[in-house]
């Protein structure tokens, strides 16, 4: 409990450093998080969570928009990830 500032406060450096990542990135198509300022939610974010909304994240992977096969390209990100398992 003594490290537990400190810890979350890295944590959310991590979060928004995924987040940049994931902005950047050319194969992918969104990203969603409450301390990005075009997510719906940001305002109230700032408000209620000032050191930083959690380190859940939602993105889209491209690859599947001309197809319509938007499972296949999800698939094939699931499948080649190793920054987790699944």
């Amino acid at each position: 409990m003594e490290t537990l500032g400190l810890r979350m406060a890295r944590h959310m450096e991590t979060t928004h450093k995924v987040l940049a990542f994931l902005q950047e990135h050319p194969q992918v198509a969104w990203v969603q998080h409450p301390d990005l300022e075009d997510h719906p939610d940001h305002a109230l974010a700032q408000r209620q969570l000032p050191k930083g909304a959690g380190s859940i994240v939602a993105f889209g992977v491209k690859g599947g928009e001309a197809t319509g096969d938007a499972r296949t390209a999800g698939q094939a990100f699931i499948e080649n990830c190793r920054l987790a398992s699944h």
